[in-house]
């Protein structure tokens, strides 16, 4: 009988949901094992008359080990084709990988035909517009200023506003706090300026900032729309809808406040805007509610069809015991397509522990995920039916290239707010959700796994740069870490661009309050920094730790 080998680049995965199976292209390396817990009984006594003394033992099968799987993925974005199987609907953003996200964040409900019945849609109106209240306005100064935060004014208007933009010289600062009484506002800046001399206030954004996920009211039973603004630097703002959310009738209104607003920009930018600096100036109106707004959907994946937006991975509901599960599928062999020349293995009741993305300079944008199941299983079939979600796993225009990455570190460490110019020669990010299985220890029968429960998640990562001793630069962000003996727990807002800042298809890992460590030297050829970070939460309850954001192409 002629053997029948397999050959690992043969395999095929599946990971199957319900109804609903999708095929992960993975690389070489890939795993999975199952093991025995395992009990041992000695016997240890003295001699008996005869000088015998027994010295045996026994080995008992306790419990079956959680299943343990892994294997890497290349990350993926594309824009759903409209006639794929990702999607009836086109130009909306997915990944090839996302089923494994929506396990990992969430219950990853899934739906094939996802209908936002009532979902709001924005026609206009006056929410397509927002006023900015902090006035642009021109006051003289009232004393020289040499190298100092602080400037008193001839006169201060109640219009200047918490987080409006001064040039002064090369100087550009932004108001921090303001003394009407003492007339004085104090910048985050130094600056140098003259008596007599004219500071304009300027109530547009240096540059074009756009945010998303800003949540909404309604004037009805309506909830759950969230928006996404953009400040445009002329100082216009603009208006689209991010989540039509549910429940909304014909003529709702939808309501943005101006705090809202106010703490998504001061985020998106590092520092504090006032409530009143952008407010809404009205609403917008639904006409039919939407009945199809974004074809398939999962739970946690908020999808557009925007550049901007992308695909969002949201961990809004990872504060739970337990979550996604499904089944993996092994089909070695499977590329084949001969069904007699395959064996099959799946997975029972998997669950997503870990992914951690890679981005050296030279390389593919790669994620490595592992995580465990209840059961390994040798199978005739996958026992799915149907046609396997596929769309753009064979498309060679969604890899990522690493060398396009950027990143932006901003931090007030020190007392000034400062954005370090950092150039990554590599980096990694990785995601935990620090899973746990429960095995039930019932004498005499071999136990299996029950299910999951989860751990304290952790986002935690590095990035490595050359050495360099500019102004805002390496070398000064290892002095400023270091010289700080006053900070217990530095802050830095992280975001990595994997694929570049606007080029398509990237990945942004968004990580607003970053701990880091104090980089360490590589002393190799060119001296380099690697600085580790852990990203943390607003507060110990929260779950924003890291946005992920996927845009196609």
């Amino acid at each position: 009988m002629t053997d029948q080998l397999f050959f690992s680049r043969d395999t095929k995965v599946y990971v199957q949901k319900g109804s609903y199976h999708w095929e992960i292209p993975v690389l070489e390396g890939f795993s999975f094992s199952q093991a025995t817990n395992t009990s041992e009984i000695t016997l240890a006594e003295m001699a008996d008359s005869a000088g015998t003394s027994r010295r045996g033992r026994q080995m008992f099968n306790d419990s079956l080990a959680p299943a343990e799987w892994s294997f890497s993925t290349y990350a993926r974005p594309f824009k759903s084709s409209g006639s794929g199987s990702a999607n009836g609907v086109a130009n909306y953003h997915h990944a090839v990988e996302e089923v494994l996200w929506a396990q990992m964040v969430g219950e990853g409900t899934y739906s094939s035909a996802a209908s936002n019945t009532g979902g709001f849609v924005l026609t206009g109106g006056t929410a397509a517009t927002i006023t900015t209240l902090g006035t642009a306005v021109s006051l003289t100064v009232n004393g020289d200023v040499n190298d100092a935060n602080t400037v008193v004014f001839d006169t201060m208007p109640s219009t200047i506003k918490v987080g409006q933009r001064v040039t002064v010289g090369n100087v550009t600062a932004f108001v921090a706090t303001i003394d009407s009484t003492a007339k004085s506002v104090t910048f985050d800046k130094s600056v140098t300026v003259a008596d007599d001399a004219s500071i304009a206030f300027n109530s547009r954004f240096a540059t074009q900032t756009t945010v998303t996920g800003v949540p909404t009211t309604s004037n009805n039973n309506g909830q759950g729309a969230t928006v996404q603004i953009v400040a445009n630097t002329n100082g216009t703002f603009s208006v689209t809808l991010d989540n039509g959310g549910t429940g909304y009738a014909s003529g709702d209104h939808l309501l943005i406040s101006a705090a809202d607003i106010a703490a998504a920009f001061s985020t998106a930018l590092n520092r504090t805007l006032a409530s009143d600096y952008t407010a809404s100036s009205g609403d917008g109106r639904s006409t039919t509610p939407s009945t199809s707004t974004t074809g398939t959907s999962f739970s946690n994946l908020s999808r557009t069809t925007s550049d901007t937006s992308g695909l969002l991975v949201g961990f809004g509901g990872s504060n739970k015991t337990t979550l996604g599960t499904f089944d993996l599928v092994f089909v070695l062999g499977g590329s084949t397509g001969d069904s007699s020349k395959q064996k099959i293995y799946k997975i029972s009741n998997c669950c997503v522990n870990e992914a951690a993305l890679d981005f050296d300079i030279d390389g593919i944008t790669t994620i490595n995920w592992s995580g465990m199941g209840t059961l390994i299983e040798d199978v005739a079939s996958p026992g799915v039916t149907g046609t396997p979600i596929t769309e753009a796993t064979t498309d060679t225009s969604n890899f990522i290239r690493n060398r396009l990455t950027s990143l932006s570190a901003v931090s007030s460490l020190g007392g000034t707010s400062t954005t370090y110019d950092l150039v990554l020669t590599s980096g990694n990010i990785t995601i935990t959700n620090n899973m746990s299985y429960l095995t039930p220890e019932t004498l005499g029968i071999v136990n299996t796994p029950l299910g999951h429960v989860t751990g304290t998640r952790s986002v935690t990562g590095s990035f490595t740069c050359y050495l360099n001793k500019e102004n805002d630069s390496s070398a000064e962000l290892f002095n400023n870490l270091i010289s700080n003996t006053s900070t217990v727990t530095n802050e830095f807002a992280l975001q990595f661009n994997v694929g570049g800042s606007s080029s398509r298809p990237r990945i942004e890992f968004d990580m607003d309050r970053c701990h880091l460590e104090i980089p360490t030297h590589s002393l190799e050829d060119v001296i380099s920094l690697e600085a580790n970070f852990h990203a943390l939460p607003s507060s110990v309850e929260a779950t924003n730790e890291v946005t992920v954001r996927y845009v196609g192409s």
